[in-house]
């Protein structure tokens, strides 16, 4: 992206009826679902749930993924849940290495693997029942994770407090922009376009990072505090923020 502007909401356009957030699951799951169809309205839509009665544990869910087997797994207050249709099972490490809590981001990269992120500095990777601990491979002290991604090539991007972006390629963790370019202020978001990295900041609005150099981006948005990002097959960049009724995207200049 060469370009630094901001685009605002396109307005009513075929799809756009939908609220946003319904759009980005859509999105998602379009590999392994047909899109939801912009020309019915919510209520025509058969609507399922699950609860405890089908082993759903109790308490907020804070993130959820798809792995490349089919199941579908969800991050919640009490721990890591598998799905497989039907029933949900709470799914620990059996061989109690490590102690599975409350879990905070999951992202499921293109070889099978399940990111799961818990409180503080760990990161487990799942894949076939074992689970290890990659982010242990960093030099230097442990710090808190505060967000993680896949990048444009479903390598995992994930950030550190007060250390900047990495992504992982060749079972091992690459530094992306170091966190002495960055101001100090919480990573709430991290994702990649093309060969740009994008993070978003609690208070200090949102950079790009490309060529070893970091740029601030001021002009155009709304808050400071970025608290999601998602690029599009564009190489545009959707950008989720506290400012109410909106939903901004960065344009690709080129």
């Amino acid at each position: 992206m060469r370009s630094s502007n901001i685009c605002r909401d396109p307005g009513p356009r075929q799809g756009w009826g939908l609220p946003w957030f319904l759009i980005a699951l859509a999105a998602f799951f379009a590999n392994v679902a047909h899109a939801i169809d912009p020309n019915r309205a919510m209520s025509q839509y058969i609507h399922d749930r699950w609860g405890t009665e089908q082993g759903f544990p109790r308490g907020p869910v804070y993130a959820i993924a798809q792995t490349t087997d089919g199941y579908l797994w969800i991050g919640t207050e009490t721990g890591l849940v598998r799905f497989d249709g039907l029933n949900f099972h709470l799914v620990q490490d059996d061989s109690a290495s490590f102690t599975i809590t409350s879990v905070l981001g999951l992202i499921a990269d293109k070889d099978g693997n399940l990111w799961v992120r818990l409180p503080g500095p760990t990161l487990l990777r799942y894949h076939e029942g074992v689970f290890d601990k990659p982010v242990a491979n960093l030099a230097g002290p442990p710090t808190r994770i505060t967000a993680m991604s896949l990048a444009h090539d479903g390598a995992p991007l994930i950030s550190m407090m007060e250390r900047g972006a990495f992504i992982y390629r060749g079972s091992k963790f690459e530094m992306l922009a170091p966190g002495d370019t960055l101001p100090r202020s919480p990573i709430l978001a991290v994702a990649q376009t093309s060969s740009e990295v994008w993070i978003g900041t609690r208070d200090a609005g949102l950079f790009r990072q490309s060529g070893g150099q970091t740029f601030p981006i001021t002009k155009g948005l709304p808050d400071r505090k970025i608290n999601c990002l998602l690029p599009d097959r564009k190489r545009d960049l959707w950008i989720g923020t506290d400012s109410p009724n909106q939903v901004q995207r960065l344009c690709d200049g080129r």
